[in-house]
């Protein structure tokens, strides 16, 4: 296996181009910096407001669900994700606090890959659990209770967990690329390892967004027939 030395490579290709080819380069180079730190600075400000936002919300669930105002079964899956979106909050804020000039773009694509694997898996299995619950609700209504039983929930929500950790984990060779580029050869190559994991994501977010619009247009269909007969 070949290890190139990037810095040596840079140095050599810089030989055999022009003075204003170099130029160029370097003020495209300072457009994406300037462009990744924009986005890094903004980043905070939006996860502190997601934080704020997500943790008054759980506490509001929480608060009513202690006084019984609400059923804790349909809201047990919607606590769940709620922790979840404060975790990524937490989680986007002190990645984009601690990046610098020089990580800022590598930064980017990593909370980016983060968003496509934890993010999307999580949304999307919550979502589903959410329209289970509500059809089970409306269908059979008398067996509600029997049939999602807390114990039941609570282990739809940690599987909901496990798998999203365990799918964003899958794409870890991926993200130590992404933030180290020289390991590339070593880690995950791209022909072998980087495009199976890019097809892999595309295709589970185009599966997840077909299957929640499909089960939401489902819930409306037989919202409709309901209203019909009745």
């Amino acid at each position: 296996m070949v290890h190139i030395n990037l810095t040596r490579l840079a140095h050599d290709c810089e030989l055999h181009m022009s003075e204003q080819e170099v130029d160029q380069i370097e003020r495209r180079h300072a457009r994406l910096d300037k462009s990744t730190d924009s986005i890094l600075l903004m980043t905070p400000i939006f996860s502190i407001i997601s934080f704020t936002f997500s943790l008054t919300l759980l506490a509001a669930i929480l608060y009513a669900l202690l006084g019984r105002k609400i059923p804790s079964r349909k809201y047990s899956i919607i606590v769940s994700r709620t922790v979840a979106d404060i975790f990524s909050s937490v989680l986007i804020a002190a990645a984009s606090l601690f990046a610098n000039s020089y990580s800022a773009s590598y930064m980017v694509l990593a909370l980016f890959l983060y968003i496509c694997t934890f993010g999307v898996i999580q949304l999307t299995s919550s979502h589903i659990a959410v329209i289970i619950l509500r059809h089970i609700s409306v269908t059979r209504p008398y067996g509600f209770q029997s049939i999602c039983s807390i114990r039941r929930l609570s282990l739809v929500a940690g599987f909901t967990w496990c798998l999203s950790i365990m799918y964003s984990a899958a794409y870890a060779p991926m993200t130590t690329v992404i933030v180290d580029p020289s390991k590339e050869d070593r880690v995950c190559p791209f022909h072998s390892c980087q495009r199976p994991l890019i097809i892999t994501a595309i295709s589970i977010i185009v599966i997840s967004v077909f299957t929640v619009l499909s089960s939401y247009g489902i819930v409306v269909a037989k919202m409709a027939q309901i209203a019909h007969s009745e």
